[in-house]
């Protein structure tokens, strides 16, 4: 292998101390989007959250990704509940499949969370998810940089996040977004009751967060770069 494209620096540094790859042959080209496919749904909220039985004025708390162990969702549907406690509008959807798809139903059954948290499997509609949401939530105990949350902040929609992987690289906490221990239930959703709890914050952290996002993980930029890298 000629060159190793590391998509954060918190893997780069496992390719360099554990796999003992070569300095020379380490490059750092985060994950990116393209933010012109976000912020222009193409239904309403209240057509989104009319699919799941839900009123349009619930706070809607989203999370993308494949259901696997390392998204911890178990830690998510824990954290919703004790959220849902004391928010009982509070609307939950985990979007995407996997193999651990059987154990975060079990959880949402033992939490008693079936009506207001929904599984609906993979989406071809993650845009209008986003644009709905009033909160993206990543619940993760392992990252490289995920492409989720920055669509997420592609779309406009604040983020709480685990402090995990290439995650506090790419956005800092309070000003991108809010960041949390992994399998911490208890904080996780004290941070999503925050943000939902303030205008204000929510207002901040998503207008930040689309900075962020333009600035440093647009496809464009990741485009050149991996160019670089063959005409190198």
């Amino acid at each position: 292998t000629d060159a190793r494209v590391c998509v954060s620096r918190d893997i780069m540094e496992l390719r360099r101390e554990r796999e003992h790859t070569p300095e020379d042959k380490l490059v750092y080209i985060p994950n990116a989007v393209d933010p012109d496919r976000f912020g222009r749904p193409s239904k309403k909220k209240d057509e989104v959250m009319a699919q799941f039985g839900w009123d349009a004025g619930d706070p809607l708390v989203l999370s993308v990704g494949r259901l696997v162990a390392a998204k911890d969702y178990e830690t998510l549907v824990e954290a919703f509940s004790i959220l849902a406690s004391r928010l009982p509008a509070a609307r939950c959807v985990i979007a995407g499949e996997g193999e651990c798809r059987a154990r975060i139903e079990e959880a949402i059954s033992s939490f008693g969370v079936q009506g207001s948290l929904a599984l609906p499997g993979s989406r071809s509609d993650v845009p209008d998810l986003l644009a709905a949401a009033d909160l993206f939530v990543m619940s993760s105990i392992r990252e490289g940089l995920p492409v989720s949350m920055l669509e997420a902040m592609a779309s406009g929609t604040p983020v709480v996040s685990t402090a995990v992987g290439g995650i506090p690289d790419a956005v800092t906490d309070g000003d991108s977004a809010l960041l949390v221990p992994p399998r911490d239930p208890a904080a996780l959703a004290s941070a999503m009751e925050r943000v939902l709890g303030d205008g204000a914050l929510r207002k901040r952290l998503a207008e930040k967060a689309s900075r962020v996002v333009g600035g440093r993980f647009s496809i464009g930029s990741a485009a050149e770069a991996i160019g670089g890298i063959y005409e190198n």
